[in-house]
């Protein structure tokens, strides 16, 4: 039910304080790294993800790992259902 926009900023307020923030603050950073991609994403920002193609959530489900702040990523079939 979330939105592609609330998706990412989620996981991106899980790095920075234990309490949640307004997800907006992160809006514009948000929208800058799905235009970095340069795959027309962004018009999507505000569609929950369940109307996105599996390959479409399947690109956010990567940049999401991507920016987690991790050391190590893990993948298993990370370009599965990626056109």
């Amino acid at each position: 039910e979330m939105t592609l926009l609330e998706n990412i900023a989620l996981s991106q307020m899980r790095l920075n304080l234990p309490c949640l923030r307004f997800y907006k603050r992160y809006q514009n950073e948000i929208i800058e790294k799905i235009k970095a991609l340069k795959i027309d994403l962004e018009k999507y920002i505000n569609e929950p993800l369940a109307n996105l193609s599996g390959g479409q959530r399947q690109i956010i489900a990567t940049l999401i790992a991507i920016n987690s702040g991790g050391k190590i990523l893990l993948l298993d079939e990370h370009t599965s259902a990626l056109d």
